[in-house]
């Protein structure tokens, strides 16, 4: 719910929520967009761990089939 977002620390909220675009992979959705372009690189790197503490799983890796061989870094 976003009463529970608005509870977690930011990392965590953004772990949560790149985890559930992932899981309901729509091309239109910009969640995982506006976090890559709205973080810090530490910030980055903190959504990073939290999301592999918390799916026990790299986000790189979840996002990867996703993701078109030319967009791919």
């Amino acid at each position: 719910s976003a009463v529970l977002l608005w509870t977690l620390d930011p990392a965590e909220r953004d772990a949560l929520l790149a985890n559930q675009t992932i899981r309901r992979w729509d091309p239109k959705n910009l969640v995982l967009i506006e976090i890559a372009c709205a973080r810090s690189p530490k910030e980055l790197l903190l959504v990073r761990e939290a999301y592999h503490a918390r799916f026990k799983r790299s986000i790189e890796e979840d996002v990867a089939p996703h993701v078109d061989s030319g967009y791919r870094k």
